[in-house]
């Protein structure tokens, strides 16, 4: 079967990835030559999956690789023991992680690959969202090739990836390549008697062919980027409760061949419906949460939210239906206005929303505080008080408070 593979880029500047990510593709053919390559945004993958297998390689940057000796050869014993082996290990709470399990070893060692659920989650949904839906999920750096005694490295964009063993590897700037290697071969028992360099044409890599043992290539090959990868010897984050179903194929007698068409035809239907079923319940979670998040923003004295969606609504039908029925309508006229002009920029968002009657007060974040005041001139146009109180400037964002009122 032909091979896709996705290889995502840890040094984009766009870190958030959704369907206008760029990723770099390869098309390994069944004579395992490859047919293609290139860039491609995830919104136009599916064009190019047809019936291959589709690899996703993720930076290591993002994945925490290492191992763990625990005992116990029953699997799932080793999936409850594994978290709590290697928790003085990570930063994050182990409940909050997925881990991933390799074959134990010569050494009675188990490799173990270590990502955060919600970055899993999230790159899931939005593979889902574009009609990707992933074989197998590991590792960049298991894509090179390696051997005993020989490392790889590619670099890019002064970006340097490096497989040094079956379970280790590297990232880093291509400026720090040098010490990178001084550090990796004092953690490692055996030096390799040769570090092989991909590099693209554009690449200064003079003051590493300096460094003994070190082969920089003339030639840049994008492929090699997937050469060493092998099924067998990686990875594969889709395990546990991100399994994907068993994909197996039988054999049927020729007389049998009518019933088994209906079969496959009533099975791809259910399949279809399961798939649709199991989408649209993750974009009704989401929903819900983001409903639940906007409730709790908008009325922060609720302490219990059961229901974010109905409580909302009767909130609303409260602010429409007491004393003073101007009130709610011109706080959700307000609101609408509001929304309508903010929601037009992607990088802007409402964080806090405050009503006291007649004025409503924003809590926004923002990429520009042009965009602010943009939005100002907008709600003006409409006989629309809108003052802009306070922009901050902190992290790359703008944080700011705009009052509206009529």
């Amino acid at each position: 079967m032909e091979i896709l593979f996705l290889r995502f880029l840890s040094y984009n500047e766009q870190r958030v990835i959704d369907e206008d990510t760029t990723v770099r593709w390869v098309l390994l053919t069944n004579d395992d030559e490859t047919a293609n390559h290139g860039n491609i945004k995830l919104s136009n993958v599916a064009s190019l999956i047809q019936d291959r297998k589709v690899v996703i390689l993720l930076p290591i940057e993002d994945l925490f690789i290492t191992t763990a000796n625990v005992q116990t050869k029953n699997r799932k014993q080793l999936e409850k023991a594994i978290p709590y082996a290697l928790e003085d290990d990570l930063a994050e709470d182990i409940e909050d992680l997925h881990f991933a399990i390799g074959q134990r070893n010569a050494d009675g060692d188990i490799p173990v690959v270590v990502i955060s659920k919600a970055k899993l989650d999230h790159l899931i949904d939005i593979l889902n969202n574009v009609n990707i839906l992933p074989d197998f999920i590991t590792a960049d750096v298991f894509g090179l090739n390696w051997t005993d005694k020989q490392w790889i490295a590619c670099v890019e964009d002064q970006h340097v990836i490096a497989r040094t063993g079956q379970w280790n590897g590297f990232a880093c700037e291509a400026g720090d390549f040098k010490e990178f290697i001084q550090i990796a071969s004092e953690d490692r028992s055996v030096v390799p008697e040769i570090i092989e360099v991909f590099r693209h044409p554009d690449e200064d890599m003079l003051e590493i062919t300096r460094v003994p043992n070190v082969y920089v290539h003339d030639t840049w090959e994008p492929t090699a980027y997937i050469q060493g990868f092998q099924e067998d010897k990686c990875i594969n984050l889709l395990q546990g409760a991100y399994a994907k179903a068993d994909k197996t194929h039988k054999t049927i007698r020729p007389w049998k061949i009518a019933a088994a068409l209906a079969a496959v035809w009533v099975g791809l239907s259910m399949a279809q419906v399961s798939i649709e079923y199991w989408k649209l319940n993750r974009v009704n979670e989401k929903l819900n949460a983001d409903i639940e998040q906007v409730f709790r923003r908008t009325f922060p004295e609720v302490k219990n939210v059961v229901n974010a969606r109905v409580q909302m609504e009767q909130r609303i039908k409260e602010l429409t239906s007491t004393g003073d029925s101007s009130k709610g309508s011109d706080f959700l006229k307000l609101l609408h206005h509001s929304g309508y002009e903010l929601n037009k920029d992607k990088n802007t968002s409402i964080k806090a929303v405050q009503y006291n009657g007649k004025e409503l007060s924003l809590d926004l974040n923002a990429g520009d505080v042009q965009v602010l005041e943009n939005v100002k001139t907008k709600l003006q146009s409409k006989k629309i008080n809108a003052e802009l109180k306070s922009a901050d400037s902190v992290d790359d964002k703008i944080h700011a408070r705009m009052l509206v009122s009529e």
